[in-house]
């Protein structure tokens, strides 16, 4: 494949027997102790940085956010990126409204139902409205407070500038219809309902538009605030709610850990070395009872056209390769107070699976969620070769060099952009041995511990094994 800088795609060790597999394997010896039952391990083709340090700990807890708050796929391979808009809350959300409609139907007269559809409809535009404001005020604040020497973080100035130049009435006005409509609901949907399964629909909705349910994070290092050092989880939760360009309001999910004990763990130090013969014991598909895309080979890199050749004949040289890190673990996330998922055993919701199918069948958007992060911190690779590397690695594979290279789903190289706060990596050659290294202290989402939902499928299957079939 071609790209258009010049650049050509190849696979130079091809005749490799490795695959996602392999990789899974040994991940899998790292933290299967952590596995518990309905619980899996899903990689990720794009190893994404995940940006964690004890000088910006609730900048940090921002970061952890946007990997936390996902939808996972229901595949043990996945390629998706970070998608911000299609988030487990949002999903979630939808999925308790969708049983909240089923109750509410019996339980309200047609007219307050009408209401609360017209209301809902209003909240959505209005929350759009919102995010596109604040998306607007972020990139024009940034520039000015760069411009004016301004701290990026000083609420008070972004006020008086965004009064006066930006979209704060604007978002003020939204707000402050956004807050009444809530408040128009809560009345509208306030009744009292005998049965059990309903008032924990009911519960559930009440906690996912609590305004303890969500706290207003830092969109910057905790250092570009005037008032960063004062920041604590109570702090941050008591700030005026909505979204602004310094602060994002968003639902809390936190790690069990400490931003720095993620950060800084040594808990699954490995180094395996492996052959073009070898291929992996452990199986996704197997452990999945679900095929996995055989599409996706575990070491790609992006050369000049004219270099490919040189390449691809240095490394056919390959004797073998040694994968290591400093650690790859789980680390578990915090059992959000929105989040119940004791609902998806929910009996009315099991008695209508034809409005929930979309969320908890075979393909369902929650059929799978995150229960952790798989992490890998100070990613290493080195190539040993039988005659040697003439080839100038350091130089194009270098961060701005012209070629990059992919290993299980972790990039390096030019080719690929790295987070202001990421450490460079290092590519060097040492004798016969060519070292690909991601810098000690970089650390990597390599995939999920997903925590599958099984009741819903039972019990569809039960129904099925009900049905007599007539010969």
């Amino acid at each position: 494949m071609v790209h258009a800088a010049g650049l050509q795609e190849i696979n130079p060790l091809a005749d490799y027997k490795a695959t996602f597999n392999l990789f899974y394997e040994f991940v899998k010896g790292q933290v299967k102790g952590d596995l518990k039952q309905d619980q899996y391990l899903q990689l990720q083709t794009i190893a994404e940085p995940l940006d964690l340090s004890g000088k910006y700990p609730f900048f940090s807890l921002y970061n952890y956010l946007s990997k936390v708050d996902q939808l996972l796929a229901p595949v043990p391979l996945s390629d998706q990126f970070t998608i911000t808009d299609r988030t487990l809350y949002a999903e979630f959300s939808r999925f308790v409204e969708t049983a909240l409609a089923l109750i509410e139907a019996k339980a309200l007269t047609p007219e307050v139902i009408q209401q609360i559809n017209a209301k809902t409809v209003l909240i959505e535009n209005l929350k759009s409205d919102i995010r596109r404001l604040v998306r607007e005020d972020a990139a024009n604040w940034k520039d000015y407070a760069s411009l004016r020497g301004i701290p990026y973080g000083d609420l008070a100035q972004y006020i008086q500038w965004s009064n006066r130049y930006g979209n704060a009435n604007d978002i003020e006005a939204d707000a402050v219809k956004l807050s009444s409509l809530y408040g128009d609901l809560e009345r509208l949907r306030r009744t009292e309902y005998a049965d059990a399964d309903q008032r924990e629909i009911k519960d559930a909705w009440d906690k996912l538009v609590s305004v303890g349910a969500r706290i207003r994070y830092p969109r910057m290092e905790d250092g570009a605030y005037p008032d960063g050092a004062r920041f604590t989880l109570p702090y941050l939760a008591s700030l005026p709610t909505g979204d602004t360009a310094v602060f994002a309001d968003r639902p809390v999910m936190l790690p069990q850990q400490t931003v720095w004990t993620i950060a800084t763990t040594t808990i699954g130090e490995f180094d395996v070395t492996f052959n073009e013969s070898r291929t992996a014991v452990e199986s996704m598909a197997s452990d999945w009872s679900g095929s996995v895309s055989g599409s996706y080979g575990w070491f790609s890199a992006s050369v000049s056209a004219s270099e490919s050749t040189t390449i691809r004949e240095e490394f056919s040289h390959t004797k073998d390769v040694t994968l290591g890190c400093k650690s790859c673990f789980i680390a578990p996330i915090q059992s959000p107070s929105w989040f119940n998922s004791n609902l998806f055993a929910n009996k009315l919701i099991l008695q209508n699976k034809n409005l929930f199918m979309r969320y908890l069948g075979p393909g369902g958007s929650l059929l799978y969620y995150p229960k952790g992060l798989i992490l890998m911190r100070g990613f290493k690779i080195d190539f040993k070769s039988a005659n040697g590397w003439q080839y100038d690695y350091t130089h194009d594979f270098s961060v701005g060099g012209s070629a990059s290279a992919r290993f299980f789903g972790i990039g390096i190289g030019g080719g690929y952009k790295r987070h202001e706060h990421q450490e460079k990596h290092v590519v060097e050659k040492n004798g016969n041995t060519l070292t690909f290294d991601d810098g000690e202290s970089t650390l990597r989402v390599v995939g999920y511990l997903a925590q599958k939902n099984t009741a819903f499928l039972k019990a569809a299957i039960e129904d099925i094994e009900k049905i007599a079939f007539k010969p």
